[in-house]
């Protein structure tokens, strides 16, 4: 019975995982269908906060071009996700011919938004949008920053992607004043440099809604009474508090503490005003559930302008909306019971004690101060004037007009249109591999922040979102310099599109998705840091720059390589050789490995395109890392679970008197750690003292295990697997012994040199010029050869290595620049 069910429940997860496949099947066929149909240029499709809404900086633009004559052929498609809001929308504009909506994600959706003429955001599109051509894109965002944005938030690469994307696929993005422009655009997203469309800093047309008369104000009173508000005649104090969430996905919202906060300042104010609440949009779908917030709750289709239009008092935080009411001119007050946390976590641009309005820390402070105001004391005026000098130069009314001028007519003479576009620097765009704990992303990680800490490149990286915690932190070892791309989403691409007569994608497709993850930004170097990935690869080549591959290996051994009598790489590296002809350089790590890649590739790519830039090292990492105690390795294993590395870590400090040989790397068949084993049981034998500490893993782990014990030496031979610490391992031992068939330039060379340790290596192709100016200890591939190295080290005849780090660094990072033909190298 329990087998039986255990079938059914396997039964129904498999059929779940089916579903889910035919489901994301269909839905890209959807959209690349949408994108084969034509382009309507005189569509203008609107979208605020994903749909929920005819609001903000959007909906000012669409009345704004429904008042003006000249834009009468201009059909309007709103995208508004809730059905029951698009269904009462649809019966009061049903007369109006010209204006449509559009369900969020649904069918209709991606057909608008592949074939609009016009795209008009407040925020993002999702990761399947990709601007077309023929497509004007206008992103008007949603308010100036007061707290911490893009680059400049905790996990901020991450967090800013989709956002990033569709920057740099806009034609226009608009700027509330130059400070936005600078902190935000400029700063927070990494834009200077590299947008290549205009900023528009000619206030928010959203503030426009704001300069109303009398009849127009009653007007809005009258809507928020019908909408369920109770006004009951008294002036509003609008309560306005931002999302206080790090992440869009983990919505961090408390009602409750909204209701106290309503229900306090409602009972301090008394009858002086009618206490509302505003909502941040992804805190709305709660809110609006809690009874008792009925008839304080002001509804999120009602634009926020006009609210404040009629708003006598505002209260908030971090919100961006304090920037719009400055060009009221009435007063505000800050309710910031969580600044110190706030400010040490998401963080500020404007220190508090610059703020325009008293800073209330409780809700005593917040009555206090709410009172004074009501009581016609205002001792801010002059401070809301400096901050409306500073913020809202331009909100005067006619915002939307000149907004409308640049995007619509095209007329930018005369209005207040900057460019972000720096060409002073070369730009530079890296793939440096997935993230994995491995030489490729050390190498590539620490060749970025060389670049960008140089300072003659623009040096942008790119690689895909993933949640592996240890992806993630080798992520944050980036420079904040270095500019980071995280592809999210796929190709929008059919079935049929991807697999079109059995060719795969078409060099349009490849194009499409370059511009779907980089918008139209322009490098002059792109690099395939990786070059191991046929995917990654071919989006490269899509990009318009001189092109160039690395070559971290001896390839043509690594694409015949097997791993229990498969060739793991084969197809994907063949695939990868097959588009050497469209790189115009393909370096290897050093300068002997370029002349063994040349000579076993040269059917693929012609002899002169071969060249070598050597791998840099971040020595300070590494002797940080390698000063690590013990201990503290042991602790942070046990907390992830790494039994066997916390097992081994103990192991190396609780036996100072053995001797320990070390070794790094996968546990695959070309590090030949087979070879290892049996050289050191050879000496192992007659030195009960020694230790071998092989750290990695890979798919030999149980057949080197069994290896091990069968030679007699299972108790001395100590397996890690892998760590996110190997230095602080490296640095513990005597001896680093390396027992490859083949390499390139690996990076635990360097490091092992880096840490002055004794270092033995089998002769490899490149080894001579594996660690310049370091003398290694070379022995040949054999188990004896091997041995009898082990034996000269316990002789005392192998010299630590000593080794220049920041000569060699110099002179590669020169070599890289001289290769590229970025710049000249320096004087």
């Amino acid at each position: 019975m329990l087998q039986l069910s255990t079938c059914r429940r396997l039964r129904v997860k498999r059929f779940r995982r089916l579903l889910r496949k035919v489901h994301r099947a269909v839905h890209y066929e959807f959209v690349a269908s949408a994108r084969r149909a034509p382009v309507r240029p005189r569509t203008v499709l609107y979208e605020a906060f994903a749909g929920s809404g005819m609001l903000d900086n959007p909906e000012a633009i669409f009345r704004q071009l429904r008042r003006d004559s000249e834009f009468s052929d201009l059909v309007h498609c709103w995208v508004i996700a809730d059905p029951a809001l698009r269904r009462r929308l649809e019966a009061e504009w049903r007369s109006e011919a010209s204006v449509c909506f559009v369900g969020y994600r649904d069918w209709s959706y991606w057909r608008a938004l592949a074939t609009s003429g016009y795209l008009v955001n407040n925020a993002t599109f999702p990761s399947e949008f990709s601007k077309r051509v023929g497509q004007i894109y206008l992103n008007t965002w949603h308010g100036t920053p007061l707290k911490t944005m893009g680059y400049d938030m905790p996990d901020g690469p991450r967090e800013s992607a989709n956002t990033l994307r569709n920057f740099l696929a806009a034609d226009w993005l608009l700027s509330q004043n130059a400070d936005m422009t600078e902190v935000m655009y400029r700063k927070a997203y990494r834009l200077d440099g590299l947008f290549d469309g205009g900023v528009i800093e000619e206030g928010y047309p959203r503030t426009d809604a704001q300069q109303l008369d009398a009849s127009e104000s009653a007007a809005v009173r009258e809507l928020l009474t019908e909408r369920g508000v109770a006004l009951d005649g008294r002036p509003i104090l609008l309560y306005a508090p931002t999302w206080k969430g790090t992440r869009f996905s983990e919505v961090a919202d408390d009602v409750a503490e909204l209701v106290a906060t309503v229900a306090q300042l409602q009972a301090r104010v008394g009858e002086s005003y009618t206490v509302l609440l505003k909502t941040h949009q992804s805190v709305f779908r709660f809110a609006r559930r809690d009874p008792l917030l009925r008839g304080m709750l002001v509804p999120n289709d009602i634009p926020t302008n006009t609210v404040l239009a009629v708003t006598e008092l505002l209260v908030t935080d971090y919100s961006s909306i304090q920037f719009d009411y400055l060009a009221t001119g009435r007063p505000m007050v800050y309710y910031v019971p969580d600044m110190d946390a706030y400010r040490g976590g998401r963080g500020l641009y404007l220190h508090p004690s610059t703020w325009p309005g008293p800073l209330a820390r409780n809700a005593d402070e917040l009555g206090d101060a709410v009172a004074e105001i009501a009581h016609g004391r205002d001792a801010w005026q002059s401070a809301r004037r400096e901050w409306s000098a500073r913020f809202a130069p331009y909100d005067d009314g006619a915002a939307s007009k000149r907004v409308i001028d640049v995007v619509f007519r095209g007329q930018g003479a005369g209005r207040r249109v900057r460019a972000l576009e720096d060409t002073r620097r070369p730009r530079v765009l890296m793939y440096i591999g997935g993230m994995r704990s491995n030489g490729i992303t050390t190498s590539g990680v620490t060749l970025a922040n060389a670049l960008a800490r140089d300072g003659r490149l623009d040096v942008s990286v790119v690689y895909g979102r993933s949640e592996s915690a240890s992806r993630i932190q080798n992520a944050q070892r980036l420079d904040a310099e270095v500019r980071q791309f995280l592809r999210v989403g796929a190709m929008n691409a059919g079935r049929l599109d991807h697999r079109r007569r059995g060719q795969g994608p078409s060099v349009e497709l490849w194009k499409d998705e370059w511009r779907r993850c980089f918008g139209d930004a322009r490098f002059d170097h792109i690099i395939d840091f990786s070059g191991y990935s046929t995917f990654w690869a071919q989006l490269l080549l899509a990009g318009e720059g001189k092109h160039t591959i690395w070559l971290h290996n001896d390839l043509g051994r690594d694409a015949n390589r097997t791993v229990n009598g498969r060739a793991h790489l084969r197809d994907e590296l063949h695939g990868v050789f097959e588009l050497y002809p469209r790189f115009e350089t393909l370096v290897s790590v050093s300068r002997e490995l370029s002349r063994i890649n040349s000579a076993a590739l040269t059917a693929h790519a012609a002899r002169e395109k071969f060249t070598w830039v050597p791998n840099l090292i971040d020595a300070d990492a590494v002797r940080a890392s390698a000063a690590t105690p013990l201990r503290s390795v042991v602790e942070r294993a046990i907390a992830d679970g790494s039994a066997d590395l916390a097992a081994a870590a103990t192991r190396l400090a609780a036996e100072p008197d053995a001797i320990w040989f070390v070794s790094i790397g996968r546990l695959s068949p070309e590090k030949n750690q087979r070879r290892l084993i049996h050289a050191f049981a050879e000496v192992a034998a007659s030195h009960p003292e020694l230790r071998l500490l092989i750290v990695g893993d890979g798919p030999l782990r149980a057949a080197l295990e069994h290896e091990a014990a069968g030679r007699g030496v299972g108790g001395q031979v100590v397996f890690s697997g892998n760590s996110p610490q190997p230095e602080a391992l490296l640095g513990a031992a005597d001896c680093f012994v390396l027992s490859s068939d083949y390499e390139g330039m690996p990076m635990v060379l360097l490091e092992a040199a880096v840490l002055g340790l004794a270092i033995i290596t089998t002769r490899f192709g490149s080894v001579n010029d594996a660690v310049p100016g370091a003398k290694l200890t070379v022995v040949e591939q054999s188990e004896a050869a091997l041995a009898e190295g082990m034996r000269a080290f316990l002789k005392g005849e192998v010299a630590r290595a000593r080794f220049d780090s920041d000569a060699h660094n110099r002179a590669a990072l020169d070599r890289f620049v001289q290769v590229l033909g970025a710049l000249p190298a320096r004087d």
